[in-house]
């Protein structure tokens, strides 16, 4: 019998943070949906991470015995909401999972946890190091996990394109052992290469391309009009037209296939999966039950501050209108039941902060923001509370406001202190960042 070709398989390789699904994966996947163009997703991040824990344990100390005989209870634990309601119980989970994930390598070559991956030898900043990634992909210690389950995906879909998502240098070395196996075990398979990472590297001055014979194409900045002109479509633009309720795949947005970055887990989209008998209610990411990324933006509102990426990239600020953003949140809420929404913007305006406390999304809910003036109104960060919030990201920086001023931060420390102030009245967390 004649397979049917789904022409797109995208990837999201190891290792980031098994929290919640890929949301880049997701635009891509809504905009090739709307299209009509069949494409199979799929979070190997998760399930290769999942597939080093259960296999061999080297020395058994007291500590590695203890996190092996805990660990499908470990799994459990940190997929039920009892765990966070005390930091030392959870640290000690963590903890132990990144035990069995240390001592379940064959060597010492390689440092892993649920949040990184090192190599002693090789280094994600040096192309030649990615390069031999490529060339010994059975070096990773995913590879036997990968190669078995790119076979049976490939088998299944026999995808003509495979498009990798690379976002952190984590997951850099992990990205060129997957391109390098497709490229040895499938030729014929057009390689394409996008995300935040490979965006930052083409947009700096005096970029040259040393992956040319391993990858076809490389994409900078958001892929969904890239991959749909290599299927021959050249006018995506026109999905901007699509009402906003109509969905795609049951759960992706597809009114904002290029800006909305709402996900439902990638299993959902990937030929079966291998079981996970750790998952609860169809939640296979670590945490207690799904976590809705959403972005109601691209860029950032201010993107003045002088270290800023978004800045030195050229990235426009291309926002969603506030009150199509907070409809989208509801039926997304509504379709997903997820018990935390996570706002993925640079910078939440304080227009959506706004929205959110007249129109509350339903969930629980957290996200970046700046420090401006209505975070040092105490009524207004009460208001937040209720609308659902429970920790905002904030970038301080600096307790200096003369560096502060030649950062072009835009935030005088006066309001800094009584927006923190504020915060923890209204019983918001606040985590700060410092360069």
């Amino acid at each position: 019998m004649r397979r049917q070709r789904s022409p797109i398989l995208l990837v999201h390789p190891p290792v980031v943070k098994p929290c919640e699904p890929p949301a880049g994966i997701a635009r891509l996947l809504g905009a090739l949906n709307h299209h009509g163009v069949p494409c199979t997703a799929v979070d190997l991040n998760m399930e290769a991470l999942l597939s080093i824990m259960k296999g061999s344990v080297g020395p058994t100390d007291r500590w590695t015995r203890r996190a092996v005989r805990n660990l499908s209870t470990n799994l459990s634990r940190i997929r039920n909401r009892d765990l966070y309601q005390g930091i030392d119980r959870y640290l000690r989970t963590v903890q132990d999972l990144n035990r069995v994930l240390e001592m379940s390598l064959p060597s010492g070559d390689v440092r892993l946890s649920l949040v990184n991956y090192q190599h002693r030898e090789l280094a994600p900043v040096r192309s030649d190091d990615l390069l031999r990634a490529a060339e010994a992909p059975e070096m990773n210690p995913f590879f036997p996990y990968l190669q078995e389950r790119l076979s049976q995906i490939i088998e299944s879909q026999a995808p003509a394109m495979t498009g990798v998502s690379l976002n952190y240098l984590s997951q850099a070395l992990c990205t060129f052992a997957i391109l390098g196996f497709l490229r040895r075990t499938c030729p014929e398979i057009t390689l394409v290469l996008g995300g935040g990472l490979v965006t930052s590297w083409m947009r700096r001055p005096g970029w040259k391309d040393p992956f040319t014979g391993l990858v076809d194409h490389l994409v900078s900045g958001p892929g969904e009009q890239v991959l749909l002109s290599l299927c021959g479509i050249d006018d995506p633009m026109r999905a901007r037209s699509i009402p906003s309720y109509e969905f795609v795949s049951e759960i992706v947005p597809a009114g904002r296939p290029f800006q909305n970055g709402a996900v439902p887990a990638m299993s959902d989209h990937a030929s079966s999966p291998p079981a996970t008998p750790d998952s609860r209610h169809g939640n296979t990411y670590l945490s207690p039950g799904f976590i809705l990324p959403y972005s109601s933006s691209n860029g950032c509102y201010w993107g003045k501050c002088a270290f800023c990426p978004e800045r030195a990239e050229g990235n426009p600020y291309e926002p969603i209108p506030v009150c199509e953003a907070t409809k989208e949140v509801r039926v997304l809420g509504r379709k997903t039941h997820p018990v935390m929404l996570h706002i993925l913007d640079n910078a939440m305006t304080p227009r959506l902060l706004k929205a959110f406390t007249g129109d509350p999304p339903g969930i629980p809910w957290y996200g970046f923001a700046r420090v401006t003036t209505h975070l040092a109104d105490e009524d207004f960060c009460v208001a937040l509370k209720h609308s659902g919030c429970t920790m905002l990201q904030l970038g301080i920086e600096s307790g200096d406001q003369s560096v502060l001023d030649r950062e072009q931060k835009g935030i005088n420390l006066e309001v800094v202190s009584r927006a923190l102030k504020n915060l923890r009245k209204a019983e918001i967390a606040a985590y700060v960042y410092l360069l």
